[in-house]
């Protein structure tokens, strides 16, 4: 039978009566006291910040033992090992230890890798955990340092501080940073760092130092003021080197988020996209798509909660299975030197070709492509975008799903190879970029079709 704990020594009370600098506290000591509580005990001082067990007071002597301090080393390095092993968030059946989804530990690293960020996700996909992960392991781990959280509702806001705030409360001891400050809005501890909730408005953020800004449901700030807000805010931001941005939104319609977006997957901008959809939640297949949009009553309504689509009136025309085979057999396009635009000056930071694509094929006689050609104002709004394809002959493979060919032509297939994409190129500049990328790439006697 294990023994009733007893009470603490008269050596052990007295020696955390004298002045706390003093006396150094373990984790060992800390269960001690703990228990002593729980028998009644009621000691001169303690390590707790406000008498609350949860939250461990700043600047106490604190010594860790080697174990810990060699977790605290592969908790600062890999905030995925920190949230699989140490996060704890509420959940319908309680408290209990995050189990991270694969999209979620790509998230994780990403916002550990990049400085700015800017994540497009579904409803329900979880991207606030994410964020609140984020949040606590950043303040824990950094010295100094001012994480701001922007969202476009105040209840919002609170719910992402809120569950940083419980992983924080839940963590060992050892890993608890020594609390200051414990406003529902505003935190300090005391390796200086800070946790500040603001609603979006014109002024947020404005008199701030920020080191980590991060925006919730970007996309649903509301649109007379969204541009004066990230003019103000941005500056306060990029103006240290080590900063980071990180934003995070469902779709709304083309506004400031879906263009920073856009910005970020062509390349053109230092955000980092990430993108979640519905699909790639375990359990939700085009079975539970159907259902959702019975459900909802259109999919419309479908689109807007979870499509990632920036017109949530657009069909599906595509179901789960499909969606999923595209994005997994997706290729990240890059960009490629080519000193013809460069000698006519041409701007072509836009063009972007397949990394298995060898540009040598374009001067085989043999070779067909066909451009596929839209054009928009170069006003900073709708892209100019020229899709490039090479025609090929089928896989064998796939010569057996043709049943009934009309003609040869039904066993060939096209690839795409490259795409130039801009919305800053007025028609003109667009149709002289399309010149050169045609005359750079194939002469002038080879079919070109259109």
């Amino acid at each position: 039978m294990p023994q009733k704990p007893q009470a603490p020594s008269s050596g052990f009370e007295f020696s955390i009566g004298k002045a706390e600098q003093s006396f150094s506290w373990t984790s060992e000591k800390v269960e001690q006291l703990m228990l002593a509580l729980e028998e009644g005990y009621k000691p001169k001082a303690t390590p707790f910040y406000e008498g609350n067990p949860n939250l461990r007071k700043g600047n106490i002597v604190y010594q860790y033992t080697p174990h810990e301090l060699r977790e605290i080393k592969k908790c600062a390095t890999d905030i995925v090992y920190f949230a699989n092993t140490y996060c704890t968030v509420m959940t319908d059946h309680g408290l209990q230890t995050i189990t991270l989804r694969p999209y979620q530990e790509d998230m994780l690293r990403q916002f550990q890798a990049e400085r700015f960020n800017i994540c497009l996700a579904s409803r329900q996909i979880g991207k606030t955990i994410c964020s609140s992960i984020f949040i606590a392991w950043y303040v824990l781990f950094n010295f100094d340092k001012n994480a701001l959280v922007l969202s476009n509702k105040g209840a919002t806001t609170r719910e992402i501080i809120d569950k940083g705030k419980t992983i924080l409360e839940h963590l060992p001891f050892f890993l608890k940073p020594g609390v200051l400050k414990w406003d529902v809005f505003n935190s300090k501890f005391d390796n200086g760092c800070r946790i500040i909730g603001q609603t979006t408005t014109k002024k947020a953020a404005i008199g701030f130092t920020i080191h980590l800004l991060f925006m919730d449901e970007f996309a649903h700030i509301p649109q007379n003021f969204v541009e004066t807000f990230y003019e103000n805010v941005y500056p306060t931001v990029s103006a240290s080197s080590n900063s980071k941005v990180i934003i995070t939104s469902t779709p709304n319609g083309f506004n400031k988020f879906y263009d920073i977006y856009s910005a970020a997957e062509s390349g053109l901008s230092e955000y980092t996209p990430f993108r979640v959809d519905w699909w790639d939640v375990p359990g939700r297949d085009e079975k539970w798509m159907r259902q959702e949009v019975a459900n909802l009553g259109s999919e419309e309504a479908f689109n807007r909660q979870y499509g990632n689509q920036f017109i949530a009136s657009s069909s599906l025309l595509l179901g789960a299975d499909s969606l999923k085979k595209l994005t997994t057999n997706q290729v990240e396009f890059i960009h490629r030197e080519m000193p013809a635009f460069e000698d006519e000056q041409v701007g072509y930071s836009g063009l972007l070709w397949d990394p298995s694509f060898d540009l040598e094929e374009a001067e085989e006689d043999t070779n067909y492509w066909v451009f596929s050609v839209d054009i928009a104002e170069g006003t900073g709004g709708d892209y100019s975008i020229v899709n490039i394809f090479k025609v090929e002959i089928m896989d064998e493979t796939d010569w057996k799903k043709v049943t009934s060919p009309g003609s040869f032509i039904d066993f060939y297939r096209i690839r795409q190879v490259g795409r130039f994409r801009s919305n800053e190129h007025t028609i003109e500049e667009f149709a002289k970029s399309l010149y050169q990328l045609q005359r750079y790439c194939w002469s002038l006697e080879k079919k070109l079709h259109h």
